[in-house]
């Protein structure tokens, strides 16, 4: 009975918190600004999952200067199987919050926001 009320403990809170983020994640499309940042880094990451059938694990870092300051922004973490199509020196569109530029959206295949 303890392992079941803990299991379904849990996957309430994963719900809460995934549709927490989704809702976030919204709010920032809606009222954030658009810019564009410069790619710096592409870290790639190792993996051996199995169900990455052979597939690298990538994350995207961009820079961007905003009110005069300097904003280090991160994408998720992508699977790709051929080399990626963005590379260093690439410019991005990212959504930001210009009132708070630590809140943002960021998905940097995305074609349009």
């Amino acid at each position: 009975m303890e392992l079941i009320t803990i299991f379904v403990t849990f996957a309430i809170i994963l719900v809460i918190f995934l549709f927490a983020r989704k809702r976030r994640t919204g709010d920032i499309k809606k009222t954030g600004e658009i810019i564009e940042a410069t790619v710096t880094d592409l870290y790639h990451i190792p993996t051996k999952d199995v169900l990455a059938h052979n597939e690298a694990v990538m994350k995207i870092i961009a820079e961007s200067t905003i009110k005069g300051m300097m904003y280090k922004f991160e994408s998720k973490i992508y699977y790709y199987r051929n080399e990626p199509k963005i590379k260093a020196g690439d410019i991005v569109r990212i959504i930001v919050e210009m009132n708070n530029p630590a809140r943002y959206y960021f998905d940097p295949y995305q074609e349009e926001y």
